[in-house]
């Protein structure tokens, strides 16, 4: 996805398999503040996840692979008006393409997982391709080396979700505590890529994970953490 601001600053962003943004425009050593916000279950006041400065023509990654109603946010600083907005966008899959790639070799757990993927896609409303690695069903390329989370800028899909018990994966940008990986001082989670250890959980309970359909459950807080002091 690409816009052209009012100011000429030129931004492209994706969600494919990561919320990724790019900036080129403005002065050459320019910075921007990038944010990037998740909004949790119903409410309409967003969590703020990251926000840092990338300069003129730099990139800003969130590398989380999962589901999660994102928004980006970039600011601009101007001497005489201060900080403001020149860009938002909100994670919204409503009429477009989202691959589904189900990474299994049990074709009862399959069945699972393409069931939680038709209850998100009928209330999503995106346009599902469902692809599988099990030879009783439509065979496509299929590798579980999600984790180098490579952005490509001409993918037809707005999101590919990868249903799974995907690798652990963290790196030391972030805080671990206890295998676990905490973002923006309210999400704690497993893994980049599984937002809770899966060991122990059904296969159904693993797609509605990555699917952000946990939340649903009014009885768990599912993979969230709220400090004391927020």
């Amino acid at each position: 996805m690409y816009i052209t601001t009012k100011e000429e600053i030129q931004i492209e962003w994706t969600y494919n398999p990561i919320p990724t943004l790019k900036i080129n425009g403005g002065n050459d050593d320019e910075v921007f503040l990038v944010q990037i916000f998740e909004y949790y279950k119903n409410n309409s006041v967003p969590y703020i996840l990251e926000s840092y400065l990338i300069e003129n023509g730099g990139q800003f990654r969130y590398t989380v692979s999962y589901y999660g109603k994102f928004e980006f946010r970039v600011l601009r600083f101007d001497e005489e008006s201060g900080h403001y907005e020149i860009f938002r966008d909100t994670y919204d899959d409503l009429g477009k393409k989202v691959k589904f790639v189900l990474g299994t070799n049990s074709l009862s757990e399959e069945t699972d997982f393409y069931n939680v993927v038709n209850q998100y896609v009928r209330g999503s409303g995106c346009i599902p391709t469902i692809v599988s690695n099990l030879d009783s069903t439509t065979r496509f390329e299929f590798s579980d080396e999600i984790l180098n989370l490579k952005v490509d800028w001409d993918n037809e899909y707005y999101k590919t979700y990868y249903i799974g018990r995907n690798k652990f994966h963290g790196d030391n940008k972030y805080e671990h505590r206890w295998r676990n990986v905490s973002y923006g001082n309210w999400r704690l989670f497993w893994s980049l890529n599984n937002p809770r250890e899966y060991h122990n959980l059904t296969s159904t309970e693993i797609a509605e994970d990555l699917l952000g359909l946990t939340e649903k459950y009014e009885y768990t807080n599912g993979f969230v953490v709220r400090h004391p002091y927020l």
